[in-house]
């Protein structure tokens, strides 16, 4: 397979812009097929097209590193439906046989955008703030790059073992994609900064996403169809990863988005805001969805973050929007937004327990086999003031004062519980953990342990 070596083509490891050599190098590459070396050092770079049959080789020590202008970023021509104008460091749109691998690192410069010196706290006093908390709120900015790489209908992705770092909003990105595979990569993204996204899949078919180590402000790895609402995304395996997120470690559906068959098995997901999240509304759903070989670690975090330590969390609430969406959605409902949900095998050590929260009855048929849920103690409590979080969903309810559900079902038929144990290590006196059910039909508890 022919080599392409940036060097080759001028770039250089000086802090000089690089963008225009390493794309010639790119484009050579793209008109036989082969592999772009990029070679020990540090090679700053704007935005850079990718092309159909390119191997983009990081060596040990080298780094990529985006810039901190936003002159360097050109626009990609295509309107994403959230962000509108598409800033990347990497693009590609309908290509196919695309590699980014090796064990350098991607480093999107995030940093540059942001100001960390006062926490965005949103009109709430910061004398009432512990330091703790206040580093628990996302960071100011004014622009950023918002797909920092953005795959539009691309076929037969590959990335494998380099380490992405950084990212100011969402990091690496599939639109409308199929065969996809994400293997042994590493993200390490700023817990303050909103929105970074660790993988995204927008509406996308036949991907997998294994033995990667994620570590992001916003989801992990979040499932959606927010670039097409009526396109479905399915069959997409998630294995084998380590999670840790200020909103969820995996998030699955979002809105009017449509999922369906999606697997997440052997996963640990540690200091989360949520541990797996589903959500969907209108015409929207989720269904197909099978959990597995999961330990979940959760806590509550200060500030506008989604969630509050629940280990699990389903909604088919009406959503809050937060975004004017340039593309129609589906707002005619089917009869379930969530169903056919199995959870097998968990063990969760968190803050707040399981959410199932719908309306008109529209989740069904959810089952958990062998559950283990233990309760810590939240630092954060208080600061929520006993009140649950449904966002994006539009709901809100109190807990009595004294109680703690280490399930809440609201809507929701078909449920079962089957082989549990709940564990209280929350030091508070005289706290009752217990179900909460709302309007439900069909459900079933059984444990294995007393409680």
């Amino acid at each position: 397979m022919k080599r392409y070596n940036i060097e080759e083509f001028g770039a250089r490891a000086d802090g000089s812009l690089c963008t225009e050599a390493i794309q010639q190098a790119i484009n050579a590459c793209g008109e036989t097929g082969g592999i772009v070396e990029i070679g020990a050092g540090t090679y700053l770079t704007g935005t850079l097209q990718l092309r159909s049959h390119v191997t983009l080789h990081l060596a040990q020590n080298a780094v990529l590193l985006g810039s901190g202008s936003m002159a360097d970023y050109k626009s990609f021509d295509h309107i994403q439906n959230e962000w509108g104008e598409i800033f990347s460091l990497f693009y590609a749109k309908d290509c196919e046989d695309i590699v980014i691998e090796g064990d350098g690192k991607i480093d999107f410069n995030g940093d540059a955008f942001f100001d960390y010196t006062t926490p965005r706290v949103e009109g709430l006093d910061l004398e009432s703030l512990t330091e703790a908390q206040k580093n628990q709120f996302v960071v100011n900015f004014d622009e950023r790059p918002n797909q920092l790489i953005f795959f539009r209908k691309c076929r037969n992705v590959r990335i494998r073992d380099t380490a992405f770092y950084n990212a100011p909003c969402w990091g690496i990105v599939f639109s409308a994609c199929e065969e996809v595979k994400i293997t042994g990569i590493t993200i390490r993204f700023g817990q303050r900064i909103p929105n970074n996204d660790g993988i995204h899949l927008c509406s996308c078919q036949d991907v997998i996403v294994t033995g990667c180590d994620i570590v992001a402000g916003d989801d992990c790895i979040a499932i959606s169809g927010i670039d097409d609402w009526m396109r479905e995304s399915r069959r997409i395996i998630v294995s084998d990863c380590i999670l840790s997120s200020s909103s969820a470690g995996v998030r699955i559906g979002y809105f009017c988005s449509k999922v369906n068959d999606v697997q997440v098995h052997n996963c640990t997901i540690y200091r989360s805001n949520r541990g797996i999240c589903m959500t969907a509304c209108k015409g929207g759903y989720v269904k197909n969805v099978v959990l597995s070989g999961l330990i979940i670690d959760t806590m509550s975090r200060a500030g506008g973050w989604w969630g509050i330590g629940e280990a699990i969390y389903l909604s088919a609430l009406d959503h809050e929007l937060h975004h004017n969406y340039r593309e129609p959605y589906d707002t005619v409902p089917g009869k379930y937004n969530i169903e056919n949900i199995t959870v097998r095998d968990v063990t969760a050590s968190c803050e707040n327990g399981i959410v199932l929260a719908g309306e008109h009855g529209n989740i069904h048929d959810v089952r958990f086999y062998n559950l283990r849920l233990r309760f810590l103690d939240a630092p954060n409590r208080k600061f929520f003031g006993g009140k649950m979080d449904f966002l994006p969903g539009k709901m809100e309810k109190m807990v009595p004062e004294g109680r703690l559900y280490w399930i809440y079902a609201r809507e929701a038929s078909c449920i079962k519980v089957q082989d549990y144990s709940i564990e209280n290590e929350i030091t508070q006196e005289s706290l009752i953990i217990e179900p909460c059910l709302e309007n439900c039909e069909k459900v079933l508890f059984e444990s294995a342990w007393p409680e």
